[in-house]
């Protein structure tokens, strides 16, 4: 719990992440059923731009990378987070990004072999978004998580 508010603020704040991850994963799926209708489309980029611009992007992409989420949902999480990652003005700041590249090594380290290809390769793309800016000297720990990532495929 954030020490600067209070349980009943806490617990609305979570409540309003797992409302908008819930509202994003319907979205995703029902403009990949066959055929998408123009509402469906229109729902899912309103929730994909609500989702880029909120303050707690990170932890959405987080609840809806979860290995139990379809694969559309994850790729989903993926793009979300490498668009907040490219806004100007940024969405993120350096708490949060030091929060991602936390998930993101823990990811490397093991969940992310999981992924259909098409999923990893949007983690890639974050990642390298993200080592554009912080490698080698905000992100030493990058190299060597890839590294026995790819000793251990």
């Amino acid at each position: 719990m954030c020490p600067d508010v209070g349980p009943m603020a806490y617990l609305t704040a979570v409540a309003e992440l797992d409302q908008l991850a819930s509202e994003a994963a319907a979205a995703v799926r029902a403009i990949h059923s066959a055929p998408p209708s123009p509402d469906s489309l229109a729902a899912a980029r309103t929730i994909h731009e609500q989702i880029c611009k909120h303050p707690s992007v990170h932890l959405i992409a987080f609840k809806l990378a979860e290995a139990n989420s379809p694969p559309e949902v994850q790729h989903f999480a993926f793009q979300s987070l490498l668009t907040a990652l490219q806004a100007r003005p940024p969405v993120l700041y350096n708490e949060q990004v030091s929060e991602v590249k936390l998930w993101l090594l823990n990811l490397i380290a093991g969940a992310a072999a999981g992924y259909p290809s098409f999923v990893r390769a949007k983690c890639a793309e974050v990642i390298a978004s993200i080592a554009r800016i912080e490698w080698p000297h905000n992100w030493p720990d990058l190299k060597p998580a890839l590294l026995a990532a790819s000793t251990n495929s």
